[in-house]
């Protein structure tokens, strides 16, 4: 009888603790949640923005410089808001990037999580003992994610990142970081001179 009792208590105990704890990750994840609200996803990427960033302005940001995806773009109809035309876009610099390439990895859908500022991507580079990378943007393959800051980031940057993801999915085992280099210096190059 004692011995019920006792299990009943352990059985409760084991019942708390489960429920205490699941409410623990659900308070300590949730901010990250409401920092990162805004999630978009197109056919191959789902892109991650921080509170206060909306497409439109992400688009501005990366489309500044003077590589823009109009021309590849123009051919196809119009879609009928601006959030669709930045999603259409990014699509259309993996497709510039994987036709540099000539790779076409199947199924191919990667993240893009965006920083504010270029602290954060030296934080994750630490985070994930990444040695080699730039302080605008890097990919990180064991979370399958381009970490992205909009300080400084350009659709050059963003195509460099995207041909380290392309690359990196394309390959069974990724390539040593002398090879990843030289693919993604030949993108960079390529990139440059359209």
């Amino acid at each position: 009888m004692e011995l019920l009792a006792f299990i009943k208590i352990k059985n409760i105990k084991s019942l708390f603790i489960k429920r205490f704890l699941l409410l623990v990750v659900f308070f300590v994840l949730s901010p990250i949640t409401i920092i990162y609200a805004n999630s978009s996803e197109s056919k191959y990427f789902e892109i991650i923005l921080p509170e206060g960033v909306d497409l439109d302005e992400f688009y501005a940001v990366i489309f500044r410089d003077n590589f823009t995806l109009e021309e590849i773009i123009a051919p196809l109809p119009l879609p009928a808001n601006l959030e669709q035309h930045v999603l259409m876009a990014l699509d259309s610099l993996y497709l510039e990037v994987a036709n540099i390439l000539d790779i076409q990895p199947q199924g191919f859908k990667t993240r893009i999580e965006v920083y504010l500022d270029k602290s954060k991507i030296t934080e994750t580079a630490q985070l994930f003992s990444v040695d080699n990378y730039s302080d605008v943007a890097i990919y990180v393959f064991m979370q399958d994610t381009i970490f992205i800051s909009i300080e400084d980031l350009t659709s050059a940057s963003l195509g460099h990142e995207i041909a380290r993801a392309i690359i990196s999915h394309y390959f069974v085992v990724p390539p040593p970081e002398k090879v990843l280099n030289i693919l993604t210096g030949y993108v960079d190059m390529k990139l440059g001179k359209e």
